[in-house]
């Protein structure tokens, strides 16, 4: 059930909405692409997609960790691969990108928490007791 118009095949209802918005028996051949070639194309514009602010109080998702410098000391010996495996997945360590008071909207005042330190940088490191933790700035 298909009707041809000017050499172009259409569907039957193609051909009906073209004929109901040009009239009856006023189908002109400038309104109707003779060919694919000459049919209008839509370029896809691709844009890579934001993220955005996360909930809680507009930081942003892709930010980097960074290890403070006390981490590296020898009073706190904390293995290497301890903090390696904290910076390539900072969401398994408590705090990762939190705000430093979180009830509050952020602010300079009020940053994220990005930087990797001990839970008590005055003691030396225990998986259990003196853990990693991130914080707004390092000590």
């Amino acid at each position: 059930m298909s009707m041809t118009t000017f050499g172009l095949l259409l569907p039957l209802s193609a051909a009906l909405a073209l004929s109901v918005l040009a009239g009856p028996g006023r189908l002109h051949a400038a309104t109707l692409p003779t060919s694919a070639a000459s049919a209008p194309r839509i370029q896809a514009q691709i844009k890579p997609v934001d993220p955005g602010p996360t909930k809680g109080g507009g930081v942003a998702v892709d930010a980097l960790p960074i290890a403070c410098r006390a981490l590296y000391s020898r009073s706190s010996a904390v293995p290497a691969y301890v903090i390696n495996a904290a910076l390539e997945d900072p969401i398994s360590v408590s705090g990762w990108n939190q705000l430093a008071f979180p009830g509050k909207p952020a602010s300079p005042f009020n940053t994220p928490r990005r930087s990797l330190t001990l839970l008590n940088v005055n003691k030396p490191y225990q998986p259990l007791g003196n853990t990693l933790v991130f914080r707004s700035g390092c000590n």
